[in-house]
């Protein structure tokens, strides 16, 4: 899979940090990362595992390293890393604070380090599934020399930005483009003014599209080929059903082995010249776990909730109709309540005493 098609002119960046880094980490070495020839990881602290050297993103972070509450715990694994203590046992309080820090340093480290050939940049975190194979699929239709930046949209205010844990893809010429507003400004003056931003903010990802869009790089919303779900929280319906999946969030180490198998078995089967959509995914890993009934399961079903009063004083009980009510009483009640005409979008009902949850859309909990 190391000679994939496309796939020596993506750099992949994955963003982590150190108090996880043996939870998470080895488990894409064995995975995602045996097919990527080209790869940056990016934490809190300058370390080495196996032959793979891990850059610290905070080391170029100016005076705020050194004083700014927000790298207390910065400070702790600099600390552990002389005395030769194991990050993972201090506690990640802070860890959240940190990150937004990584995130313009990586892409600066990212670009300087970059061969020319490489077209592409794409950051997921450690806790990212990342297909590969439909990655490589999509980009291939893109054109590198333009500026690209796609990702699954959030907001934050009037900002609008690629959601980090959900894979952030930049073409060279959108990082070059940033790296010309850097250069031009001074890579001090710039890094100090962009400094004091993120200080005053609290998400990276919505920093990097801010810098981006001053640099005239505009967000391309590409959901849901990028999003943030799981496959136990996602909703599957149309609004996915034919669309390739590149990447999921969230993901347990048990989770990015499952999804690792699964694609290798496909690219077996199909080749690196057919993407495999959320049909397929849902056809491998949802379908054959479906049932009529499932017992102590919470399947996620939130559109309509009914709860006895007794359990929630601020339960509209004196609205609801006979059959809500009587829904609260037991699972046949409320499996009869998602039937109801009334209802007719439910796709499917929970049940626990004294509540009766309903859904309209599926979701495997």
């Amino acid at each position: 899979c190391m000679q994939a098609p496309g796939g020596d002119r993506v750099m992949l960046l994955l963003k982590t940090g150190a108090t996880e880094l043996y939870q998470k980490l080895p488990f894409h070495f064995s995975t995602t990362l045996k097919c990527v020839p080209n790869f940056l990881i990016v934490s809190d602290m300058e370390h080495t595992i196996a032959e793979h050297v891990i850059f610290d993103a905070i080391a170029p972070v100016s005076a705020y390293r050194k004083q700014h509450q927000e790298f207390e715990l910065y400070r702790q694994l600099q600390q552990a890393r002389k005395d030769g203590r194991d990050p993972s046992e201090i506690q990640r309080e802070g860890a959240w604070m940190l990150d937004k820090w990584k995130f313009l340093p990586m892409l600066h480290k990212a670009f300087e380090i970059a061969s020319e050939t490489i077209d592409w940049f794409v950051i997921i975190e450690a806790d990212t599934s990342l297909s590969w194979t439909n990655l490589l699929q999509v980009l291939q239709r893109l054109d590198h020399t333009e500026p690209v930046y796609l990702g699954a949209e959030d907001a934050m205010g009037a900002s609008s930005y690629a959601q980090g844990g959900a894979g952030i893809v930049l073409s060279r010429e959108a990082l070059r483009m940033l790296e010309d507003v850097r250069n031009s400004e001074g890579a001090a003056e710039y890094d100090a003014r962009w400094e004091k931003d993120t200080s005053e903010h609290c998400c990276g990802d919505e920093i990097l599209s801010r810098a981006l869009l001053e640099a005239g790089v505009w967000l391309d919303a590409t959901w849901p080929l990028f999003q943030s779900e799981t496959l136990s929280s996602i909703d599957w319906t149309n609004k996915h059903w034919c669309s390739p999946a590149i990447t999921w969030h969230h993901v347990t180490p048990f989770g990015l082995s499952e999804m690792w198998q699964f694609e290798r078995a496909w690219i077996d089967g199909h080749g690196w010249r057919e993407p495999y959509l959320y049909r397929d995914v849902f056809a491998h890993f949802i379908a054959p776990q479906i049932s009529t009934n499932r017992s102590n399961w919470n399947n996620l079903s939130a559109d309509k909730k009914f709860t006895n009063p007794q359990l929630d004083q601020f339960s509209p009980w004196e609205t609801l109709k006979d059959f809500e009510r009587a829904a609260t009483e037991s699972q046949d009640a409320c499996a009869q309540a998602c039937l109801h005409p009334l209802y007719s979008d439910c796709t499917q009902w929970m049940y626990l005493y004294g509540r009766c949850h309903l859904g309209n859309s599926l979701k495997y909990g």
